[in-house]
């Protein structure tokens, strides 16, 4: 009989510990959480990434540029952007209805010998 209540008393305690370091109650508790509908569009905008132009080939048969290593051509999507128009120095992508031109950076460093 006694062994009965070892058990129950080990399987409640071991319940009683997972709902009190679960995520659900740890949110259901800290006051200063936004409410859910505010974090959803929070999340939104975070999700966004950053988008380098790294490389650009233009001959006579194609255009093509590297984009967080990505190869795209004019028409092409890369992370949520379509790629517009692809030039000698910069690529026009349209991003959430908005238009946005990258840039090459030059990426050689010069070393000086002294």
């Amino acid at each position: 009989m006694y062994k009965i209540f070892e058990n129950f008393f080990l399987i409640m305690l071991s319940l009683l510990t997972v709902s009190i370091y679960s995520p659900v109650s740890y949110s259901a508790q800290d006051p200063t959480r936004p409410p859910s509908w505010m974090a959803e569009s929070a999340n939104v905008e975070t999700r966004k990434e950053v988008l380098i132009l790294q490389q650009i080939l233009i001959s006579k048969n194609r255009k093509i540029a590297v984009i967080n290593d990505k190869v795209v051509s004019e028409g092409d999507m890369v992370k949520g952007a379509k790629v517009r128009e692809i030039n000698r120095d910069w690529v026009s992508i349209i991003r959430s209805g908005r238009r946005v031109t990258l840039k090459l950076v030059p990426t050689t460093k010069e070393y000086i010998n002294e």
